[in-house]
């Protein structure tokens, strides 16, 4: 019997450099973006929360003990996915509900990161963020967006801080012309019988939404539309964005009620109520007083330009 015939080396280094070309189902290219999904069984170290089975650019770097997950900390593709959400929420925050619910605000991050992972091509991160298995690290990375969102509200009361003293003539230790002021919402009235034609609300609006060339307000000139179809130019601040300058200022004011600033976070459960309360005011205004809605916005528009 003939005993099977070795091959030659020739053919078998042929043979082994194909192997070596032949791409490996465990190691595949993201077709979207071309990263390269890791090895299965590939290590990670302590400082990612590294998931060998998705692209080593969906995953995000630790903190260190006792901290938050940071933006700065992640990866160029993440943080651009980061910072797109964000563009979108705050959005969002200025023109539809600056204290939404948690369950709400949920949601509100979970389809802004969705739509800009799509937006920016980053297939593998979309697919995780829909993938089921992925709780933890959707609340990782959603905690981030959430710390940034009241980020930006103290970005406005920063706006009212700088404003409200000088517009309400407040003077240094003046603990009676805080609590005047506070009282049943005065500061949106001085020099007027109609509620938030008050300069300080218009110099908050202004520096808060308007003062910079990539604030929200100059990027967003669409944003603004009239609420009256037979004057379509005449732009408005929604009321959303009027309600949060008018609750900013009321934080502000009570940061300064013993005469000198103290620590006063402007928080939803601390100030959601009020809030609320204006918006509904000026929403009752746009029901029953269109004419005046519209007249008393467009003005807040025009100031704010």
């Amino acid at each position: 019997m003939e005993s099977p015939q070795r091959p030659s080396s020739r053919t078998s280094s042929s043979q082994n450099r194909a192997k070596k070309r032949a791409p490996s189902s465990r190691h595949r290219r993201d077709d979207s973006d071309g990263d390269v999904t890791p090895p299965e069984g590939s290590n990670t170290d302590d400082t990612t929360d590294g998931d060998s089975s998705w692209p080593q650019y969906t995953w995000l770097v630790k903190p260190p003990r006792g901290k938050r997950y940071g933006l700065d900390d992640q990866n160029e593709r993440m943080r651009a996915v980061i910072q797109e959400a964000l563009n979108s929420i705050h959005t969002d925050l200025c023109f539809v509900n600056a204290f939404p619910s948690f369950a709400d605000k949920t949601r509100m991050v979970s389809k802004a990161l969705v739509t800009a992972a799509q937006k920016l091509g980053y297939r593998s991160i979309r697919g995780r963020l829909e993938a089921p298995g992925q709780r933890q690290w959707f609340k990782n990375l959603s905690g981030i967006v959430f710390n940034r969102i009241s980020t930006f509200r103290t970005k406005v009361k920063a706006a009212a801080v700088l404003h409200f003293t000088s517009y309400l003539g407040i003077k240094p230790r003046d603990k009676a012309a805080v609590a005047k002021w506070i009282a049943d919402d005065s500061f949106i009235y001085p020099g007027s019988t109609e509620g938030y034609r008050s300069p300080v609300i218009k110099a908050v609006i202004a520096e808060a939404f308007f003062s910079k060339g990539n604030a929200i307000g100059s990027q967003n000139p669409e944003m603004f539309p009239s609420s009256r179809t037979d004057l379509p130019d005449e732009k408005e601040i929604p009321a959303p964005m009027v309600a949060l300058a008018a609750t900013a200022i009321l934080c502000a004011l009570e940061s300064y009620k013993e005469g000198y600033f103290e620590k006063c976070p402007f928080t939803a459960s601390k100030y959601k109520s009020a809030y609320e309360s204006h918006l509904g005011s000026l929403l009752h205004l746009r029901k029953n007083g269109l004419a005046a809605y519209h007249f008393l916005m467009h003005e807040l528009y025009n100031d704010a330009q």
